[in-house]
């Protein structure tokens, strides 16, 4: 898909298909950037008590899925924004990665993730997370293939 990332990521935890709100408006949220999503996987599995998950997403097998414009916070968040419900955008991931294990592959690339975040710092965690290069998120998403669920 023209003008996006090859790969997105959505921080979620497992069994979740994404809040009512996400369902109603078919609305899927996902960022270009690994350590932003297990950022929101790791407050997700905080608020709802479950294992906090990464889905992994080569943006070629979204074609067809329109993009929207993102919330208030995209820029720092890198947000991109797919007009679907999470559960149909998760079916078309190449898989999915506990947070442990994401967090792991991201310290081989000296990328350092706290092992637990406080909710309402998240959006202070956020824009403190630099941006990755296609290179960086490349090795990531490769060192992670083989452990993919």
């Amino acid at each position: 898909m023209e003008g996006l990332p090859k790969y997105v990521f959505r921080g979620t935890t497992e069994g979740y298909n994404g809040n009512p709100s996400s369902n109603k408006n078919r609305v899927t949220s996902t960022s270009a950037n690994p350590s932003k999503a297990t950022l929101f996987a790791m407050v997700a599995a905080f608020r709802h008590g479950a294992n906090g998950i990464v889905y992994i997403f080569e943006t070629r097998s979204l074609a067809g899925i329109a993009i929207n414009d993102g919330n208030c916070f995209s820029s720092y968040e890198e947000e991109v924004g797919f007009n679907v419900p999470p559960g149909e955008l998760q079916k078309r991931s190449i898989g999915y990665i506990y947070v442990n294990e994401i967090r792991v592959e991201l310290a081989k690339n000296n990328i350092i993730i706290k092992k637990s975040i406080a909710p309402e710092l998240l959006s202070f965690e956020l824009k403190e997370i630099d941006n990755l290069s296609g290179e960086v998120i490349e090795k990531v998403v490769d060192g992670l293939r083989n452990d993919l669920k």
